[in-house]
């Protein structure tokens, strides 16, 4: 009471003294959604093609091991109205990898090319979070009759957490930055690869969690799930000054929880710090 007091007494002194009271700051805006899940962007017309491609059933793999990589590929970069010169046959078909990634590379190197070649994993991912097309393209090895071994295609895909894939390299590029917070190191890593600029038009999320919920856990990766997982936990018992009785399991046990929650009861739109907090254990008083 008395801190208010004051507080009150010492704002009209400054408005009889004509002194303008510094603003008061701005509370931390929430969590923005990703651009792999905001409608209109380039990152989500990539996203989607490439779900719609790894979703058709004709391009699922058989069971004598039989592939459909290089025609989910050709799929994704039709979807996205990409050059198709260098990954077809003259009649229309889509190439095979081994065909196709002589086709590429040939197209690459003519100044008149529709493809170039990037530099590193780094740049190939920068360029897929803008929502680039990227395709990589690996030749088969040759077999003991000298026959080469089919190949293999894939299409970079955005990341709903730009910086992520470069985690991993920032670390191991020194040792002394395994000391680093994860929250610190991520700040670091997008200082040196800033993210594009988000577009006008996106989704707003008025809920205390944001975009995390079922869906987005389903769609992550099992290394994203488990950073999200660590992550939010440490923030629990950092600044929540949760006790670490609560959650005593490994990570791994509440990723399956959540997933199992997720896919059984369809909770799609539920926060997944809410169905975490599902499966805390009892905290002695």
């Amino acid at each position: 009471m008395p801190d208010q007091t004051r507080g009150f007494a010492r704002g009209i002194l400054d408005r009889f003294m004509g002194r303008i009271p510094p603003p008061r700051p701005q509370p931390p805006g929430l969590p923005k959604p990703p651009a792999t899940s905001t409608p209109g962007t380039p990152q989500y017309e990539l996203t989607k093609a490439q779900d719609d491609a790894r979703n058709d059933p004709a391009f699922r793999p058989k069971r004598d091991g039989t592939t459909f990589c290089s025609r989910a590929v050709c799929e994704t970069v039709k979807r996205m109205k990409g050059p198709m010169e260098a990954l077809t046959y003259p009649n229309g078909e889509y190439a095979v990898s081994n065909d196709a990634a002589r086709y590429l590379a040939e197209d690459a190197m003519v100044s008149s090319g529709r493809w170039r070649a990037v530099d590193d994993t780094a740049e190939a991912q920068q360029l897929a979070n803008k929502g680039v097309v990227v395709v990589g393209v690996q030749r088969g090895a040759l077999d003991e009759h000298g026959q080469r071994k089919h190949g293999h295609m894939v299409t970079v895909r955005p990341e709903q957490m730009p910086g992520f894939a470069e985690m991993t390299p920032f670390y191991r590029r020194d040792s002394r930055n395994l000391a680093v917070l994860v929250p610190d190191a991520w700040r670091r890593v997008l200082a040196e690869s800033p993210p594009p600029p988000p577009l006008s038009g996106g989704e707003v999320w008025d809920g205390p969690h944001g975009y995390y919920a079922g869906d987005w856990y389903q769609m992550g990766a099992y290394e994203e799930r488990i950073a999200y997982l660590a992550a939010y936990l440490w923030c629990l018992r950092t600044y929540g000054k949760q006790s670490a009785t609560a959650y005593p399991r490994s990570l791994d046990y509440y990723d399956q929880r959540i997933w199992n929650y997720v896919e059984t009861r369809k909770a799609y739109y539920e926060p997944a710090a809410e169905i975490l907090a599902r499966f805390r254990s009892a905290v002695p008083n």
